[in-house]
């Protein structure tokens, strides 16, 4: 959840795409390691809506003011992470109905933002999915909507490499941290840790727009 923050450095649009970028990496990563827990038919209900819906949303986002942009995708952020620490459940939140929704809500967060994980999380909760395939299923849904959204709307427009290495070697450095912590810390606590990271994120992105 590092896109409020590139977003309030690099500004919304350049920031999303950028953000974009790293997560596919990161998602391809990830399922080098967890591609066998992936639940197919189920995750199918979340990633047809949520590539459905992104080339239009992006086709809108694109004609929205970027300062907007920014704001709309940190109140997201923030507004997500409280979500999902608060624990919420909705009763029949399991249902196909709630799939499309959790989807198209994915779809729209990720082109404003890059933050398309809270809407899938939440209904992947409601729905039971044990955390460890819920984790490895929503990665391909990440993995798909990424791509789809930046050819929507396209690779950033940085080619500055001092840059990029700078980006690339800190996404190494925090797998290598990722997968050191994994085995000494509590799962709850890197949860609460993470959102509350991608929480302050949100906020700055805000203030930053708005002052």
């Amino acid at each position: 959840m590092c896109a409020p923050i590139l977003i309030a450095v690099l500004g919304a649009r350049e920031g999303v795409r950028t953000a974009l970028v790293l997560s596919t990496l990161l998602n391809l990563a990830l399922l080098v390691r967890t591609h066998r827990d992936v639940l197919v038919t189920k995750g199918a209900l979340l990633l047809v809506p949520a590539v459905g819906a992104t080339p239009f949303l992006a086709w809108a986002a694109g004609r929205i003011d970027a300062t907007v942009l920014t704001i709309v995708a940190g109140v997201l952020t923030v507004v997500s992470a409280v979500a999902l620490l608060s624990g919420l459940r909705w009763a029949g939140g399991a249902r196909p109905a709630f799939a499309v929704a959790a989807g198209v809500m994915s779809a729209a967060m990720n082109v404003v933002g890059s933050i398309g994980g809270p809407a899938l999380a939440l209904y992947s909760v409601n729905a039971g999915w044990p955390p460890a395939r819920a984790r490895s299923t929503l990665q391909v849904i990440f993995l798909a909507s990424n791509v789809v959204a930046l050819v929507s709307l396209g690779l950033p427009a940085s080619r500055d490499g001092v840059r990029w290495a700078g980006l690339l070697a800190a996404l190494v450095v925090g797998w290598v941290v990722g997968l050191r912590l994994h085995r000494r810390v509590p799962e709850a606590g890197a949860r609460v840790a993470t959102l509350l990271v991608a929480a302050v994120g949100g906020a700055v992105a805000v203030g930053r727009a708005m002052f």
